[in-house]
């Protein structure tokens, strides 16, 4: 298990979740960066937090149960609609 005590969560299905919650709120973006920050562990529940800074939307994603950063100083650059 890759020295962990207990199975985690890829860090890229994390990242997808909450590429998907920023999708939901804020539509279409062309471009997402982020810091993978600590772990997830399956069946613990992820929280985006989001501001939107015009053209972009800053974000964090937070493990609910312990509080702890899983993805840190994030962003995506949205679409300009016409």
């Amino acid at each position: 298990m890759g020295g962990f005590k207990e199975p985690i969560l890829h860090g890229l299905c994390f990242f997808g979740i909450a590429g998907k919650a920023v999708y939901k709120t804020y539509g279409a973006f062309k471009n997402i960066k982020v810091r993978f920050a600590g772990t997830v562990t399956p069946g613990q529940t992820l929280v985006t937090e989001m501001w939107k800074d015009g053209n972009k939307v800053i974000f964090q994603t937070k493990v609910k149960e312990t509080g702890k950063l899983a993805l840190a100083s994030a962003a995506v650059e949205l679409v300009e609609k016409n």
